[in-house]
């Protein structure tokens, strides 16, 4: 890792886990004839290979899209691609990310981490924060906490880059962003092991979500690491008012690609079940409309990304 240059450059709880199954609970229930397929609230098997892996680095670079004025002076950053496991069927999959260190010397400890979660930014390849120089509008979040003398990992979650394939993104699927979180430390302290075990989650929306999910499954899954704790923002946990609102309703008055963000966990968590046994005639239509067609990187992050 190298520091960045100034100037312009190229470069697990009921409410967790309710976000994707209500949702999905919801849309079925418009169809009259159907049922929502179930979604099982028990963590998948995973295979001893892919619990290894966790972690490991398949590739880094140093040549990022990040403007380094956007950082403090001296900061060193690189993107990384690591391997983490879908919490739905349990296969090893390949996340992006980022990792930010200060320039100033680390403690004798080294450098604590911040596993920053990103909020929603969109569903489809090509809407990874870290393709883009801002970070989704977290560069300044990354910043301040630089600026604390703390490293900072970034996740850009499964299913969201175009630069590896995965399976799609399970959008509010709680194992898979907790997952996704706490193999963004053991993917930064495979890049730089002089950073500390000890780390902290946070994240706004569905990031407060993906750090809440992180702290729930912690026990599970964070073995190697110390976790002291979760700081979350508007953490989109209980989905229930959708439900109660009426989801034709709400959904009829929703912008289209706000639709198919709810509609997108019933699509990726692996349930082998034709769209049209869960998506009443209205919401397939929605779909179809929002994310028929698999557009080039940088179409999908004007159309689809925020």
């Amino acid at each position: 890792m190298q520091a960045l240059t100034r100037g312009r450059s190229r470069g697990t709880t009921t409410a967790v886990a309710s976000a994707s199954v209500v949702i999905c609970a919801a849309l079925g229930a418009c169809a009259t004839d159907t049922a929502a397929p179930a979604y099982s609230t028990s963590p998948p098997t995973a295979t001893d290979e892919a619990v290894a892996a966790r972690g490991s680095i398949v590739s880094t670079s140093t040549d990022t899209e990040f403007d380094p004025n956007d950082f403090p002076d001296g900061t060193v950053a690189a993107t990384f691609v690591y391997n983490s496991i879908s919490g739905v069927t349990g296969e090893s999959t390949k996340v992006t990310g980022a990792l930010f260190v200060p320039g100033d010397p680390a403690p004798a400890e080294g450098h604590h981490v911040v596993a920053y979660a990103h909020g929603t930014v969109g569903i489809t390849p090509g809407c990874a924060p870290t393709e883009a120089s801002e970070l989704a509008g977290d560069a300044g979040a990354v910043s301040f906490l630089l600026q604390q003398g703390y490293a900072v990992v970034y996740t850009d979650y499964q299913g969201l880059s175009s630069s590896v394939d995965s399976p799609p993104h399970p959008y509010l699927e709680p194992r898979t962003a907790g997952f996704n979180v706490i193999d963004s430390v053991r993917g930064a302290r495979n890049l730089d092991p002089s950073l500390s075990t000890r780390w902290v989650a946070a994240g706004t929306s569905q990031g407060g979500h993906a750090a809440w999910a992180a702290n729930e499954y912690n026990d599970l899954y964070g073995d190697g690491l110390e976790l002291l704790g979760t700081a979350v923002l508007a953490p989109a946990l209980d989905v229930s008012p959708v439900v109660a609102s009426r989801t034709y309703t709400l959904l009829s008055s929703w912008p289209t690609t706000s639709s198919a963000y709810a509609m997108r966990p019933c699509d990726g968590l692996g349930m082998n079940t034709p769209r049209s046994q869960y998506l009443c005639s209205f919401a397939s239509s929605l779909w179809s409309s929002t994310t028929a067609s698999a557009p080039p990187p940088s179409a999908a992050r004007r159309k689809y990304c925020r």
